[in-house]
């Protein structure tokens, strides 16, 4: 064997682009992006799917991401519809609990804003249920999933 040599390799990294910043802000903008889009296609296709009394519940479908909502002219058009109907507070997505147990910031509120939509939905004692959120909210599950798979 031989003696004691050692051996010594130098390396040295150099940096020369750093788009770390960049593809951060990408995955932020299309995260949003895709929650955005999805949210939009939930409101859509809940709309449509409603059941249609005076056409209220489904105009009071509404989106609030936290930067923009269109709950009021969506509560304005369905008082019109029905001034019967008591508009429900809107939800603001700051408050969402989520499911992950940590909030990024990329939440969007698909909510009704017609107090008897939950009766709807869920049904009562003396109707059966109705759902509308619920099979929109599945409908867009997988275009939700694939819009993720591509954010970066």
């Amino acid at each position: 064997m031989a003696g004691n040599s050692s051996a010594r390799i130098t390396v040295t990294r150099r940096v020369i682009n750093n788009r770390i910043p960049q593809v951060i802000a990408s995955i932020t903008t299309n995260t949003q992006n895709a929650v955005d889009q999805t949210a939009a296609a939930v409101q859509e296709f809940a709309s449509q799917i409603a059941p249609v009394d005076t056409g209220a519940l489904r105009n009071s479908i509404y989106v609030n991401n936290g930067r923009d909502s269109d709950y009021a002219s969506r509560i304005s058009i369905a008082s019109g519809l029905n001034p019967d109907m008591q508009a429900l507070e809107e939800l603001d997505p700051e408050f969402v609990i989520p499911l992950s147990g940590t909030n990024t910031g990329n939440v969007a509120v698909v909510g009704v804003g017609a107090h008897y939509g939950i009766f709807l939905e869920q049904g009562t004692v003396f109707q059966p249920p109705q759902p509308f959120m619920l099979p929109a909210a599945e409908a867009s599950s997988d275009d939700f999933e694939s819009l993720m798979r591509n954010i970066v």
